[in-house]
């Protein structure tokens, strides 16, 4: 089968990059990346400025190489291309036209800007304690910091030097931050009956910001903000309860903002996936048609349901934009179709032509190792508490591996557990932390293993305390440490290595089996 290589983009520019293994960048304008070239790379682009037959194409580039090109090699960076979305193409006009459709979010007065809330999402502080507990607390505010050390808290907290001690610096993002002191992991002003020693002795308008805004979360979406929860609270169905529909806290929340709250907010475009744009509107429209799934009502009543009508809604819609182009590219990449034009055998091009996908075992399989090594310098380094919390997760991913099956378990309240993971993955989903995460894909993939390994961490949890019952309690307590260890940065590193694989590899495992299961 005859067919054409199109050409590279035209707006990608060409310049030294004085590497000496990597001598050339590519650099991107419309996906804001720059790619390292090799001599071979560099003569490629050179050579694809029109559209050209693979066979054409290898023609030329032996024509100004010392050496016989093998086609295998030149298979090799074509594919490489075209999944970064160099070449045009279906890929390139979608990335275009994502682009063309950004708006801008003007520096409006976020104060007259709408809340916008998830129905049910609601909390009513149980003051229990785990949001000072295991976690960094910060970054604060240099003069609310200053204002707190103003206090004598030598006479308060015992074994303190001085004032000046409450207080510590971490580089983040190549920034330097404050952040509370950390005693037996959890804050310096955390009290024996988990009340907050600022509040008592300074009162509520000296907490900083972070601590009063827990756990609402803020998103700025073009011209409202969304008003979203982090699910790290231990009393989080208690205070679900005893809580009001957020609608009705506007006034304090609004006072929060413009205190200086966080404000999350979206580039005008994110990535799809590695070489394909979505516009911010796009985005949102995707995010409410999961938004739409997780919180439909269901007959089928199993903790891990919200997290199926994710991964098949996002299934779907993904499938639905990449189709026609994944339809167009198959061509150019078609590892039969390059065994006969170079009559060569189909396995060299084959091995190159199917990007490894990662099952969720293999997946799982790696976490239980790097969670074991992360456990061992957590402990070198005295951190027992994010060493206990790594060990959990290594439990954790074993169950999921085959040593907890939550069919064999009892539920106590199944319908409260599944609204609590419905929560979990509708959180999620509004607080934008899946763009924030990276690649949409990647990002709905870690939400979807975060909410999936707490159903399991619950089973786990039941099973170390001898029973057949997980009750809402082992689910939450779960939920907290998982939520926590799931945003740590070197967790999502470590994951980024399945950045391609994630997603799908959850949707092979979770909702084949819920298929088979009804």
């Amino acid at each position: 089968m005859t067919f054409q290589i199109p050409a590279v983009r035209g707006d990608l520019t060409l310049r030294p990059s004085g590497d000496e293994r990597f001598p050339w960048n590519l650099e991107d304008p419309l996906l804001r990346v720059r790619l390292p070239l090799d001599a071979f790379g560099h003569k490629l682009i050179q050579q694809m400025e029109e559209p050209t037959s693979p066979v054409e194409l290898h023609a030329s580039l032996n024509s100004v190489s010392k050496s016989s090109i093998e086609p295998s090699l030149l298979y090799r960076y074509i594919f490489k291309f075209q999944r970064l979305g160099l070449l045009e193409g279906l890929r390139a006009k979608h990335n275009r036209r994502s682009q063309s459709q950004k708006r801008k979010v003007e520096a409006a007065d976020v104060q007259s800007m709408p809340l916008s809330f998830v129905p049910g999402l609601q909390h009513a502080c149980q003051a229990c304690g785990s949001c000072c507990s295991s976690t960094d607390v910060g970054p604060i505010d240099k003069k609310q910091a200053e204002r707190i050390q103003t206090h004598d808290w030598t006479e308060i907290i015992g074994g303190l030097d001085s004032n000046q001690a409450v207080f510590r610096t971490a580089r983040h993002a190549d920034k330097t931050i404050i952040l509370t002191e950390m005693r037996n992991d959890q804050c310096i002003f955390l009290a024996e009956d988990k009340l907050c020693l600022v509040h008592r002795h300074l009162g509520i308008d000296s907490k900083p910001t972070q601590c009063r805004q827990f756990p609402y979360v803020f998103s700025i979406t073009d011209d409202r903000i969304d008003v979203s929860l982090s699910m790290e609270c231990r009393a989080y169905w208690k205070a679900k309860k005893a809580g009001t529909p957020p609608s009705g806290q506007q006034e304090m929340l609004r006072e929060l903002i413009e205190l200086g709250a966080p404000i999350h907010r979206i580039s005008s475009t994110v990535f799809l996936d590695s070489g394909l744009l979505l516009s911010r509107a796009d985005y949102l429209q995707l995010e409410e048609a999961m938004l739409q799934a997780v919180t439909k009502p269901s007959t089928h009543l199993s903790p891990i349901d919200p997290v199926v009508a994710m991964l098949k809604s996002g299934q779907e819609a993904f499938s639905l934009l990449r189709q026609p182009i994944d339809s167009e590219e198959s061509r150019w990449i078609d590892a039969e179709n390059w065994a006969s034009m170079f009559s060569c055998p189909t396995t060299a091009f084959r091995q190159d032509s199917t990007h490894h996908q990662s099952s969720l075992a293999d997946i799982l399989r790696a976490m239980t190792s790097f969670c074991e090594q992360a456990r061992v310098v957590a402990k070198e380094k005295n951190l027992n508490g994010l060493g206990m919390r790594f060990h959990f997760l290594e439990d954790v991913c074993q169950g999921a591996l085959g040593g907890i099956d939550m069919d064999s378990f009892g539920w106590t309240d199944l319908e409260s557990c599944r609204q609590i993971v419905q929560d979990i993955v509708a959180s999620g989903l509004f607080a934008k932390t899946v763009p924030r995460v990276g690649a949409v894909q990647f990002g709905a993939g870690v939400l979807g293993l975060r909410a999936y390994l707490t159903v399991i961490g619950a089973c786990y949890r039941a099973r170390q305390a001898c029973r057949v019952n997980v009750s809402v309690q082992d689910l939450i307590d779960s939920m907290v440490t998982l939520s926590k260890m799931l945003r740590e940065e070197a967790v999502i590193e470590f994951l980024r290595d399945y950045e391609q694989s994630l997603f799908q590899a959850l949707g092979q495992s979770l909702v084949h089996n819920s298929v088979g299961s009804k």
